[in-house]
């Protein structure tokens, strides 16, 4: 405990720059959700959510967008990553944890979890994006080492070595991508090369 006690002061101190009032306006809606809510120790502003389906090896749009945040818990799990959806009430909610696998391919950031469901989210901000990767991954190597230490149970086996993700939404576009840009961005993004880590880009 003592460990994630530190992570938690380290991951605070480089948080996006905001006034302290919106912080507490983020925080205190979040802790409606969610009472067990200590702190926002990352944030971006506007974020879209895609699927990866197995059965038919393509991305899809869901229907979630909005702000995005990284927070802190004073039970376990111990952090979550949290969309706060404008289109619905249904947010996104998802349990950080050990085993994720976390890739970049701009603008998305790509996660598989243990159970193998693969998650893109897509960015406004390339910075914005840059910051939620390496607070991840500074939490899940966290995660990683609590567990090793038995301070938590393992989730699952270490995806170091295991299997990498199926494609992406980048640059064989989801539906939204198609046609025109979708209401959210101010561009479609940029069509490019599949990624070296790809196994087979979604038809």
């Amino acid at each position: 405990i003592t460990h994630a006690t530190h992570l938690q002061a380290s991951l605070r101190s480089s948080m996006n720059r905001e006034s302290k009032s919106q912080q507490e306006v983020n925080l205190s809606v979040l802790r409606r959700q969610d009472p067990a809510i200590t702190s926002v120790v990352a944030n971006s502003g506007h974020v879209a959510i895609y699927r990866f389906d197995e059965a038919s090896r393509a991305w899809s749009r869901r229907d979630i967008e909005g702000a995005l945040f990284i927070v802190s818990r004073s039970d376990v799990p111990l952090y979550r990553l949290v969309v706060m959806n404008r289109l619905s009430t249904e947010n996104l909610l998802e349990d950080i944890e050990a085993d994720w696998n976390v890739q970049v391919t701009s603008p998305y950031l790509l996660f598989r979890k243990a159970s193998g469901e693969v998650t893109g989210i897509w960015f406004y901000e390339d910075t914005d994006r840059d910051t939620i990767v390496a607070q991840l991954s500074q939490i899940r190597d966290s995660l990683r080492s609590m567990r090793d230490s038995s301070l938590l149970q393992s989730s699952g086996p270490s995806p170091m070595g295991g299997a990498g993700f199926p494609g992406h939404p980048h640059p064989h576009m989801p539906p939204a991508f198609h046609g025109s840009a979708p209401t959210f961005m101010h561009a479609a993004p940029p069509h490019g090369s599949a990624p070296t880590f790809m196994h087979a880009a979604p038809p």
